[in-house]
């Protein structure tokens, strides 16, 4: 079960906050949006309790940082 885990991080974009800095309100916007659909298909499917915590810790803190 790890194994799967450690594949599907290993092949996930990197974005770093200096990126999301640059992008606009309405880009910031979607693409928290974006990880919360993400976040919400894990649950449906109910993923490895891995990936649903790791699209978890990332929504918290997108909202945290940039959703004010």
């Amino acid at each position: 079960m790890d194994d799967d885990f450690d594949e599907f991080i290993k092949d996930l974009p990197s974005v770093n906050q200096k990126d999301i800095k640059q992008l606009s309100a309405m880009e910031r916007n979607d693409f928290i949006d974006t990880v919360f659909q993400d976040y919400e298909f894990t649950l449906e499917k109910k993923m490895n309790p891995k990936i649903i915590r790791y699209y978890r810790d990332v929504l918290v803190k997108l909202i945290k940082t940039y959703g004010h």
